[in-house]
């Protein structure tokens, strides 16, 4: 069964002559009171749950923009290492040509001057022969090398 509450409006005169009445009013406001309390100091836990929420997303989010910068830095550097290497591979590619036409040395690991056709250490005997090619006119193309590992 439902039951409804009617609030009377309560004249000041009867709570001064019933101090009872005036107690119990004193009651249910107090504990209006209290609940309003805890209202309110949950609302403000829930607000300081929120804003350590928001700073931690903004947190995250400053995280995702420094990591996509950096993501972005090592592309560009990525981009530019590309760049580099197809240059060095078409350089690579000439040198080739130049070697198989013979026209190539190159210095090896251990300091010494070899054809780049057959290997043959060449220590400055520029007039060695590899197969049926000559293999030099000396010091003209030693200086033209990209390989060399001397100066």
């Amino acid at each position: 069964m439902l039951t409804r509450q009617i609030r009377m409006p309560v004249n000041p005169q009867v709570l001064i002559k019933y101090p009872a009445i005036r107690a119990v009013r004193a009651g249910v406001l107090e504990k209006e009171c209290q609940k309003l309390e805890k209202r309110a100091v949950r609302a403000e836990q829930k607000a300081h749950k929120t804003e350590e929420m928001y700073r931690q997303a903004q947190f995250k989010v400053q995280n995702t923009e420094d990591s996509f910068n950096q993501l972005m830095h090592m592309h560009r550097q990525a981009l530019a290492q590309l760049e580099n290497a197809k240059d060095s591979i078409s350089s690579l590619k000439v040198d080739l040509n130049e070697a198989r036409n013979g026209d190539w040395y190159f210095w090896d690991f251990v300091g010494e001057l070899r054809c780049g056709i057959c290997n043959q250490d060449l220590d400055g005997a520029y007039s060695l022969t590899c197969g049926d090619t000559f293999h030099g006119s000396g010091s003209k193309r030693l200086s033209e090398n990209t390989w060399s590992t001397r100066p």
